[in-house]
């Protein structure tokens, strides 16, 4: 899972870099210079990517100037940034926003990691969400699991026939087991 996350830091590095850089020059790494790359999120989660899986394995490509957004203000603050062409050169946000800046005309084509998503075997439903209506590839995040999954253990008595946690973890193990236990409930249920 560790060479997962490093291999989707480095595409999305690789992918802020490309993006920045006009195709008559050479990437900072390249070029041996050192380059700056502004992240801007509203939580922590993008500068410990960048730190701990991308600046881990290339130290002194590239410095982080990371800027801690409240989450209510992010979208006030990127919006009159990228209409300034002064916006982040990676940037993170809910999925409620992705769609807003995917199809919004400001975000590279990144359609030339296509390869590099699949060998990843990246959840369709992410690349899904990144592509524009153009079926552009435009954006990519590294996560693609619920932060958690709550049960009544009452309809789980019910329906599954177990309702203790250590019982019902086996029943949503993957995403495959999960469809499963969906479906028994649903026809236990009579759909309902």
């Amino acid at each position: 899972m560790k060479k997962v996350f490093k291999c989707m830091i480095i595409a999305i590095f690789l992918m802020a870099l490309v993006a920045g850089c006009s195709s008559d020059s050479d990437t900072p790494a390249e070029s041996g210079e050192s380059a700056t790359l502004s992240l801007w999120s509203f939580t922590e989660e993008l500068l410990i990517m960048a730190r701990d899986y991308y600046l881990v394995d290339f130290p002194d490509t590239i410095a982080i100037e990371f800027t801690m957004i409240d989450r209510h203000e992010l979208e006030s603050r990127l919006d009159p940034a990228f209409a300034a062409g002064v916006g982040p050169d990676m940037f993170g946000v809910d999925v409620a926003l992705t769609k807003k800046y995917v199809n919004g005309g400001i975000l590279a084509d990144l359609d030339h990691f296509r390869p590099l998503v699949a060998d990843l075997e990246i959840v369709q439903y992410v690349v899904d969400i990144g592509t524009s209506p153009d079926g552009v590839l435009r954006s990519l995040s590294w996560q693609a699991t619920p932060g958690g999954i709550w049960y009544r253990r009452d309809l789980a008595e019910l329906y599954l026939g177990v309702s203790e946690p250590e019982d019902v973890q086996p029943l949503v193990a993957n995403f495959d087991v999960m469809l499963d236990t969906a479906r028994r409930i649903r026809d236990a249920s009579d759909g309902n």
